[in-house]
């Protein structure tokens, strides 16, 4: 569970680093408006996928899911290394389409897993599993040294090199222990929706997740607009905007390039702490 948020998740919130780079060099002919859509598209893929990935999950089809997923995932990063010089298409669609339909899939499953192994403290547990802070701590601070250096197609090709093993071992660990809900025995009707509304804990989550569109489209305002910017504009404004906003306020770069690392390094501790 630990190496799967830590690979897939961590390049969605690495997408800072590429945005920096996709406006002042690979894409300069495309507004930082419309490049935000890359990564907010495929952070909303979890989402619109979830419906599907969580009745898939509850039948019985766990590993489908992973195996799909993970493959689309993997295709789609090496996908991005052949995209062509100002072709906003191509990156779309590796980036945001294609590695978004593959967080899509798993995202859930290895989340949803936890509740097979734990009975007590599954909070605690999500959060220590969830490795995505710590990956995407690791990820920028390589992709920003690997850029300079080697350009866009070889650095995409030897990030990409680390997902496919560590998504592999993942697999491989991950197992379920309940059976499908269909070969449950006892009581398998429907929960009490009503019942729901009284449980003040997941109402919070629900508006939370409510809320998280609301927030995607503040940071395409604040993308258009960064200048105007005077209020937290989602919670994904620090995480997409944060390099760029940096580099072109002549923020020292040695501090600009590691401000992501640092935003996802914090959230580890927030993930843990929060969730106990």
């Amino acid at each position: 569970m630990y190496c799967e948020a830590n690979t897939a998740s961590s390049y969605a919130y690495t997408f800072g680093v590429y945005k920096n780079y996709y406006v002042r060099v690979f894409l300069p002919k495309h507004s930082p408006s419309s490049i935000a859509w890359i990564g907010s598209f495929q952070l909303m893929m979890p989402s619109l996928l979830g419906p599907f990935a969580g009745k898939t999950f509850d039948d019985g089809g766990f590993y489908m899911l992973e195996v799909v997923g993970c493959s689309i995932f993997t295709f789609s990063v090496f996908m991005l290394s052949l995209c062509k010089l100002g072709q906003y298409y191509q990156v779309f669609l590796a980036q945001a389409v294609g590695m978004g339909i593959g967080l899509g899939l798993t995202f859930l499953p290895t989340v949803s897993i936890v509740v097979h192994h734990f009975k007590r403290h599954r909070g605690l547990t999500s959060g220590i599993m969830s490795g995505s802070s710590i990956g995407a701590t690791v990820f920028p601070i390589m992709v920003n040294h690997l850029l300079p250096r080697f350009g866009f197609v070889k650095t995409i090709c030897y990030s990409g090199a680390i997902v496919p093993p560590v998504l592999v071992l993942g697999n491989l660990m991950m197992r379920t222990r309940l059976p499908p809900r269909s070969k449950r025995g006892g009581n398998t009707a429907s929960p009490n929706i009503k019942s729901f509304f009284s449980d003040a804990p997941y109402m919070i989550a629900i508006l939370g997740c409510v809320a998280f569109p609301i927030e995607l489209c503040m940071d395409l305002v604040a993308d258009q607009h960064p200048k105007d910017v005077r209020w937290p504009a989602g919670a994904l404004f620090s995480f997409d905007l944060q390099q760029l906003f940096s580099v072109q306020h002549n923020v020292d770069s040695s501090l600009a390039f590691y401000s992501v690392s640092m935003l996802n390094a914090a959230g580890a501790f927030i993930r843990v702490l929060g969730n106990h």
